[in-house]
């Protein structure tokens, strides 16, 4: 299956998806609902725990501040959120006001555009669901759960983000499963978080489609425990725009299907890697530069298996940025990762160390 008709057909069952998400279900009867009829600010402050609002198709020119716990906003991808040339911040953004967390959040559907920051940001919400949603040219993230736990991002559709389309930042327990990201700097992103699978998503017309990664400067420490798989990770040659200056991402080579820098125990398996211009799948250590910013940072990529790829055709026109040579499946020699490749991979270092 061509990477068009893949997208095309996970962005069907995203439409799929949104449709289901409007439909009264049998369980919808133990809530109360409460009907969008002004603004979506105005219904959720009416509701209460538990609460499911509905929001009609239209456009709502807001953003949406959300401190209620457990409560649903769900509406068709007619319904848009749109922050076009308003300034806002965030499109919807849920966090309780005293710093302690929230239990449950469910997004589902909707169209959110044009934020300054984020489509979506959850901080410190445990039990979320993110499902049926298109996020469009939302500069910084389309969807940014940080701090949460316990969550699944699910049949998102993102594209138009300066950084990352989907990004799980200092997270743990999350499933991120069939959604679509394409023309991002970073399609799919997970960062100083644990126990996360990246699966069964499609990630292409990025800069890199897929990143998994530690950082300096935050309370959290180390990557570990990610799984990635099944995904089709193709076609990722965008240019990298962010200045070198500008941190890690400004660091790195455009042209990547998926790269994990200093996880450990991150599993790459089982995806397509194809057409990438710099590189398939890399596995590398973090930036001295980088490094100097934060002692207690582990620099390297420990454990993980690199395992039943497809890694085809990468590496045919590197970014200058690249600092190995180019191929399907690269390792910097840092760490202790392991790899099986197919027979006619192009690899470095050659050949890999294998996997036991």
């Amino acid at each position: 299956m061509t990477t068009r008709r893949l997208l095309s057909f996970v962005l069907a069952g995203t439409a799929v998806v949104s449709l289901l998400a409007t439909a009264p279900t049998a369980s919808s009867a133990a809530t109360d609902t409460v009907v969008v009829t002004s603004t979506i600010q105005a219904a959720v402050d009416a509701a209460s725990p538990g609460d499911t609002v509905v929001v009609p198709a239209g456009t709502y020119r807001e953003t949406v501040a959300v401190t209620t716990p457990g409560l649903t906003i769900r509406g068709p991808v007619g319904a848009v959120l749109d922050g076009t040339g308003s300034g806002l911040p965030f499109g919807i953004r849920v966090r309780s006001l005293d710093g302690s967390r929230i239990d449950g959040f469910t997004l589902s559907g909707l169209t959110v555009r044009g934020f300054e920051r984020s489509g979506v940001q959850l901080s410190g919400v445990d039990h979320f669901r993110l499902t049926g949603t298109r996020y469009v040219d939302n500069p910084l993230y389309g969807l940014f759960p940080v701090r949460c736990s316990h969550g699944r991002v699910d049949h998102n559709s993102v594209s138009g983000s300066y950084d990352s389309g989907v990004y799980v930042g200092q997270c743990s327990d999350v499933l991120v499963d069939h959604n679509v990201a394409h023309d991002n700097t970073i399609g799919l992103e997970v960062e100083l978080s644990t126990r996360v699978v990246v699966e069964d998503n499609v990630a292409t017309d990025n800069a890199i489609g897929a990143m998994v990664q530690i950082s300096p400067g935050r309370p959290v420490k180390v990557t570990e425990d990610v799984v990635v798989r099944r995904n089709t990770l193709s076609g990722n040659n965008r240019p990298n725009t962010v200045a070198p200056e500008d941190g890690l991402l400004g660091q790195l080579p455009g042209g990547v299907g998926v790269v994990n820098v200093a996880g450990d125990r991150v599993d790459i398996v089982d995806n397509v890697v194809s057409g990438n211009r710099s590189a398939g799948i890399g596995v590398v250590g973090l930036p001295p530069a980088i490094v100097a910013l934060d002692g207690l940072l582990d620099p390297t990529p420990d454990g993980g298996r690199v395992t039943g790829n497809v890694a085809r055709g990468n590496g045919f026109d590197p970014d200058p940025r690249l600092l190995l040579p180019s191929g399907d499946v690269l390792w910097d020699l840092t760490g202790s990762p392991c790899f099986s490749v197919l027979r006619n991979s192009r690899t470095f270092p050659a050949p890999l160390p294998p996997c036991g």
